[in-house]
Order: structure tokens, then C-alpha cells, then sequence
């Protein structure tokens, strides 16, 4: 029992991780950044709303798949590992750049090539040996690879960002 109320502990800590940070994104990066006349309230509002429906997605899901613990702990760890890519470019990367937009497109890649693969396996199938979570993370990968050789053959004056895309720490107290 004390197992497996750890499992689900950890599986909760995580799921509200995720939608405290998701919200927070959608609420401050891109609503505050797209409508920076917009008030507290109207950004707290609209990233109550992201939360309601990414935690209703993910009931939808839960509700839909099989009554099995492993199921969510393999989609708790196929989404998690999504992040690997940017996080180690952040750490080992150095003096490389990839564009935000480009990370963005290689978690979404990353993320929809996980799901498509966890729907195509059944009863634990692998795609060339591969869990599904492998798979969006090889798919992630290779999309940030790709777009950051893109990005570096491109003129530079057109990848400049949006003023909405620029980064500001005024939303933060400062």
C-alpha cells in the first residue's frame, strides 16, 4: 500500500506541477506578451482557462484508457522526457543558440510523435524498438537539430522576433 501510494503521490506532484506551469506560460508568456493591456484579472482569468482545459483533456484520457497505473506513469515519463532536448541544450550547449520558436515546434513535434505512437502501440508494441517515449524525444530532437541548420542558413533579418516575442521581465516584479 505504501508503494503504491507513493506511485500515485508522485503522479499527482507531477500532474499539478504541469498545470500550475502551464498556465503560468499561457497566462504570462503568451497572453500578457500578445495583450500587454490586458489586466491582472484578464490574464488570471485566461490562464484558469487554459487549466480547465488541458485538466479536462487529461481526464478525458484517463477516463478513456485502461484502468492501468503503468499506462499514466508511461505517459507521465513520455511527457516529461520531451523536455530533455531543450534542457540539455540549455546545459551542455554553450555558445548555441536555437531560436524559441524552434524549441517550441520541437516539443509539439516531440509531443505529437509520442502520442500517435503511444495510440499505435498496443499491448506494450514498440516502433523499431523504440518506447513511445523515445520516439517524440528522437522526433523533438531532430526537429531542433533541423530547425537550428535552418535557422543558421537564413538572413538574419528574417528571424527577427515580434516585439510580443521579445522577452521581458516586467510581468515578474521587476
Amino acid at each position: 500500500i505504501i508503494l503504491l501510494t507513493a506511485a500515485l503521490a508522485s503522479i499527482c506532484s507531477t500532474a499539478d506541477s504541469v498545470l500550475i506551469s502551464i498556465s503560468q506560460l499561457a497566462a504570462l508568456e503568451v497572453t500578457k506578451s500578445m495583450m500587454p493591456k490586458a489586466s491582472d484579472a484578464t490574464v488570471s482569468r485566461l490562464g484558469k482557462g487554459w487549466t480547465a482545459l488541458i485538466m479536462s483533456a487529461a481526464v478525458c484520457y484517463a477516463l478513456l484508457a485502461a484502468n492501468n497505473l503503468s499506462v499514466l506513469i508511461d505517459l507521465q515519463i513520455g511527457l516529461s522526457l520531451q523536455s530533455l532536448p531543450a534542457f540539455l541544450l540549455g546545459l551542455y550547449g554553450g555558445a548555441v543558440v536555437v531560436h524559441p520558436w524552434v524549441q517550441t515546434g520541437g516539443i509539439i513535434c516531440g509531443v505529437g510523435a509520442f502520442l500517435a505512437a503511444q495510440a499505435a502501440s498496443v499491448d506494450g508494441a514498440t516502433i523499431a524498438c523504440l518506447t513511445p517515449g523515445t520516439v517524440g524525444f528522437v522526433a523533438n530532437a531532430a526537429f531542433l537539430l533541423a530547425g537550428h541548420t535552418a535557422t543558421r542558413l537564413l538572413p538574419k533579418k528574417l528571424l527577427t522576433r515580434p516585439q510580443w516575442d521579445m522577452p521581458t521581465l516586467s510581468h515578474f516584479g521587476a
